[in-house]
C-alpha cells in the first residue's frame, strides 16, 4: 500500500470510529394512542443494550405533555429498532385492529429526538380503537372482575369545562355496555348511542347540569353479569348482585378516587337497555343505598318466563328519587327481536307494580312508549338525552 492509500485509510477509519466509536443521547418523544392517555408510563424496549435487547422494561417511559418520554444513549449511527409495551409483552404494542404492528426505527449521527406513534395495546379483552367518541373521553382498560374471571374496559365521559373548573364535582351516570354508548367502532351492532354528542349539546344549552358518565364495556358473559335470574334450562343468567358489587365495590372506588364526582347516592344513576335495563331495575331495588336514579331502557321483562314481576312484587327498601322505564312501539315487530313483541304491554304492567308496590309516584316515576322506535341502539339514542334530563332533574 503506498503513502495515499494509508492516509486514505487512515482518514475513513478516522471518520468510521467517530461514527460508530461513540454514543449519541436519544430523546424519546412517543405519542400514545388516545384511548391510553391517562396512562402515565410505559416501557420502551429494542434490539440495542441500551434499549433493553427486547426485555420487556427496557426503558421506563414517563407522560410529560400529552407524550411518554425518555432517554438512553445508542452507538453513533446505528440503526435501532424499538416497539412498546405496558410493562410486559402481554401488553405490546399492536397496530389498531389488535394485530402485530411494525417496530419503530431510529438512526442517529448526533444527538437527537426519535419520535413515534402507537396505535394500540394488546388487552386480555380487545377493543377496538375508538374513532368516533367526541369531547373529552378517558379509558382504564383491563378492568378485572374476580366475580367473573374477566376483563373488560372503562369509558368515562367527562363534560366540557371539566379541566377549566378544578373546584367542580359532578353526578354521575354508571352505564352498562359502555362500548356501545360513544364510539360505534367499539360497538358490535355498529351503532352507538351517540351520549358524548348528546351530553355535549344539552350541557352547552343549560338543558342538564354537566356529568360525568362512565360506560362499562359488556363481556362474553353479558347475560350472567346483567340477570337476576338463572335460567336453568339455558344455564344462563344470575350474576346480577355480584355485578352489582363489581360496579359499586370497585369500579365506583376508583371513579369517585381519580375524578372530581358527587359521590353520595343522591347524585348516582345507573342505565342500562334491554339485559342492562333487567339490571338497572334490579339496582333500583339491590343497591338503591348506593345510587337513587335509574334509567331501564326497552327492558326484558320477558327473561326467565317474567320472573322479573317476583322482584317488582316487593316494596323498596329505600326508594328511587328518580325510575325512567319505556319501550319502543316497534319492538318485536320490525326489528326481528321477536320476545319484545308485547313490550308495551309489558311496560304499563311493570309501570302499575311500580306504582302500587314501590310507592312510585308521577314525579320520580316516568313510564315512556317512544313512537316508531324498535329494539336498537339508534332508537336508544334518540331518546338518552331525554332519559338524562329526567334523570338529573330535581323536581
Amino acid at each position: 500500500m503506498n503513502k495515499i492509500g494509508a492516509l486514505i485509510l487512515c482518514f475513513w477509519g478516522s471518520l468510521l470510529w467517530g461514527t460508530f466509536g461513540q454514543s449519541v443521547n436519544v430523546t424519546f418523544e412517543i405519542s400514545p394512542p388516545a384511548h391510553f392517555k391517562n396512562y402515565r408510563r410505559a416501557y420502551l424496549s429494542g434490539n440495542l443494550p441500551a434499549l433493553g435487547s427486547w426485555q420487556a422494561q427496557g426503558i421506563e417511559l414517563k407522560l410529560v405533555g400529552g407524550k411518554w418520554r425518555g432517554r438512553a444513549q445508542v452507538p453513533s449511527g446505528q440503526t435501532f429498532e424499538f416497539k412498546l409495551n405496558m410493562g410486559s409483552w402481554e401488553y405490546g404494542e399492536t397496530a389498531a385492529s389488535g394485530g402485530e404492528s411494525r417496530n419503530h426505527r431510529g438512526h442517529c449521527h448526533h444527538d437527537c429526538v426519535v419520535s413515534a406513534h402507537v396505535e394500540n395495546f394488546r388487552l386480555k379483552e380487545f377493543h377496538p380503537v375508538p374513532q368516533s367518541a367526541s369531547g373529552h373521553i378517558e379509558y382504564l382498560h383491563d378492568v378485572h372482575s374476580e366475580a367473573f374471571g374477566n376483563h373488560r374496559s372503562v369509558a368515562i365521559y367527562l363534560p366540557p369545562g371539566y379541566t377549566q373548573n378544578p373546584r367542580q364535582r359532578y353526578p354521575v351516570i354508571y352505564a352498562l355496555d359502555g362500548d356501545h354508548l360513544f364510539d360505534r367502532a367499539t360497538s358490535s351492532a355498529n351503532a352507538e348511542w351517540q351520549i358524548d354528542e348528546t351530553l355535549n349539546y344539552y350541557i352547552a344549552r343549560g338543558k342538564i347540569p354537566p356529568v360525568i358518565v362512565v360506560g362499562i364495556y359488556n363481556t362474553k358473559r353479558r347475560a350472567d353479569e346483567f340477570l337476576h335470574c338463572h335460567n336453568s334450562l339455558l344455564g344462563v343468567g344470575g350474576g346480577a348482585q355480584r355485578y352489582g358489587e363489581f360496579i359499586f365495590g370497585k369500579i365506583k372506588p376508583v371513579i369517585d378516587r381519580y375524578y372530581r364526582t358527587l359521590p353520595d347516592r343522591d347524585h348516582t344513576s345507573v342505565l342500562g337497555s334491554s339485559f342492562g335495563g333487567v339490571f338497572a331495575t334490579y339496582a333500583s331495588f339491590a343497591f338503591s343505598n348506593f345510587a337513587s336514579r335509574f334509567g331501564a331502557l326497552s327492558t326484558a321483562y320477558w327473561w326467565d318466563n317474567y320472573c322479573i314481576w317476583d322482584l317488582l312484587g316487593h316494596p323498596y327498601r329505600v326508594k328511587p328519587a328518580k325510575l325512567w322505564i319505556d319501550m319502543g312501539d316497534r319492538e318485536g315487530i320490525d326489528d326481528g327481536a321477536t320476545p319484545f313483541r308485547n313490550g308495551v304491554r309489558d311496560l304499563k304492567h311493570a309501570s302499575g307494580l311500580h306504582q302500587s308496590k314501590g310507592g312510585m309516584g308521577s314525579g320520580d316515576l316516568m313510564t315512556y312508549v317512544h313512537k316508531g322506535a324498535i329494539h336498537h341502539e339508534r332508537s336508544w339514542a334518540e331518546r338518552v338525552g331525554t332519559v338524562i334530563a329526567f334523570l338529573l332533574s330535581s323536581e
